[in-house]
């Protein structure tokens, strides 16, 4: 296996190791230190005279003589100075010839340089510091040295956490064994993954007249929302290039295929090419539905899909409520193509919150947030709620307030098996037909 990239926050930690031992012979000023500061220039800014406000974290603890000259972080090297001055105005300029260019009046001047001398009279700088210099570049060398080799050791281990087989000429697919389910917001080696897939995905072949065909296995029994690991976790950026004309994904069942060099794996992704006008997930029908959208894309949100389902067309096969998995099958006709693998996420939300019945009852604030949001009429978009005979999935809570807007609560962890596919047409809307369908039984 290819080594692992060096992960961002590696060059922050060694900076960071650097930073706490120069504190062991240079340690930053302390807050009784800072307050003594702010009093004796007065809450004034040493070059430009600007008052400052502490709480308002407009100003520096700049040092008289930089750092990267040399200068120490004790609080004898320090004066108080606003952003500006400490910033870009000043940089590497000597401090005295700063202040010159500053405050060209010689008697403020001359004023100002007595603040300074009388604070460096009274917090003098430890001489030690100097001489300490060559004992805090071995002990930084030692150090970092000790990191890097924990680092790789670590690298190491992360390496067989997880196993990424890329596309080659014999195989136009991408395979992805690892002992733990990718998260939206990974860390660590999981982030390391994730890039890893990222890269091997855009390996792909060009996809033409085909479609994205993803697969998840687990030796894990529980539910969870599959296209978000296959798919919306991945991000939709390394799938556009084959996610054109459609995207297939499903939850298989039964053995994995074993990691290929032999070590154990608890889950397993594929992605691969499929023709998009074969046939998907086979199940009883459970309902069918036809509406219209006028835009479609990756800032599309589930209400808009939701309320455009809601006054839509649609026949339910099944009436009664159906607590099992179930798979969604959607197809698209639209003027323009785009990255399906983007915007599958908001269509299947909404379709399949418009099939949930909701066990907890209309909230007045949501009812309120929805029509203020839809520019509907309040009542019906409570009639919208109810679901009725349309209601055949159970779930908790449909929709709940959530901060300035409202949070839903979809069944998608059921949902094992979906698909949406797309066909041209010379309307300028989107026209959404689909149906869902129940999956076998687990046995």
């Amino acid at each position: 296996m290819a080594k692992i990239p060096t992960a961002p926050t590696l060059p922050k930690a060694r900076n960071a190791i650097k930073r706490a031992l120069r504190e062991l012979i240079d340690p930053s000023p302390t807050i009784e230190e800072a307050d003594e500061l702010w009093r004796h220039f007065q809450s004034r800014c040493l070059y430009c005279g600007a008052i400052l406000g502490r709480e308002e974290r407009e100003a520096h603890l700049d040092h008289l003589d930089s750092s990267h000259a040399g200068g120490a972080s004790a609080i004898g090297n320090r004066v108080l100075a606003c952003g500006g001055c400490n910033g870009d105005n000043k940089r590497e300029t000597p401090w005295r010839e700063f202040l010159e260019k500053k405050c060209p009046d010689e008697a403020e001047r001359a004023r100002r340089l007595t603040l300074i001398m009388t604070w460096q009279r009274d917090h003098p700088v430890p001489s030690v510091i100097g001489s300490l210099e060559d004992v805090w570049e071995k002990a930084c060398a030692n150090a970092l040295s000790a990191f890097d080799e924990a680092a790789e050791e670590i690298r190491t281990n992360a390496a067989q956490e997880y196993l990424v087989r890329g596309a080659d000429p014999a195989r136009a697919a991408v395979e992805v064994w690892s002992s733990t389910r990718l998260p939206f917001e990974p860390r660590g080696w999981l982030r390391d993954m994730r890039e890893r897939i990222r890269g091997a995905l855009r390996g792909l072949p060009a996809a033409g007249d085909r479609g994205l065909d993803a697969v998840y296995m687990s030796g894990e029994a529980g539910l969870f929302d599959v296209e978000n690991v296959l798919l919306y976790n991945v991000g939709a950026g390394a799938l556009g290039h084959v996610a054109r004309r459609g995207v297939r994904f499903r939850r298989e069942r039964g053995a994995m295929p074993p990691r290929p060099d032999g070590r154990p794996a608890r889950h397993y992704q594929r992605y691969g090419l499929v023709d998009p006008r074969t046939e998907g997930q086979k199940g009883e029908r459970l309902a069918s539905f036809r509406f219209r959208l006028d835009h479609l894309n990756s800032d599309t949100e589930a209400h808009e899909v939701w309320w455009a389902l809601v006054n839509g067309q649609v026949t339910v096969a099944r009436p009664g409520v159906y607590e099992g998995r179930f798979g969604l099958q959607v197809h698209l006709a639209s003027r323009r193509e785009c990255n399906l693998s983007g915007i599958l996420k908001p269509l299947f939300d909404g379709i399949i919150c418009g099939f949930q019945a909701d066990i907890g009852g209309t909230d007045p604030l949501v009812v309120e947030r929805l029509s203020r949001a839809l520019a509907q009429d309040a009542a019906r978009i409570q009639a919208g709620l109810i679901a009725g005979t349309r209601g055949l999935l159970r779930g908790e809570r449909l929709v709940t307030a959530y901060r300035d807007f409202v949070k839903w609560n979809p069944v998608d962890h059921r949902c094992e098996a979906g698909s949406v596919s797309r066909t041209s047409h010379e309307e300028r809307h989107w026209d959404v037909t689909g149906e869902v369908v129940a999956l076998p039984p687990l046995t």
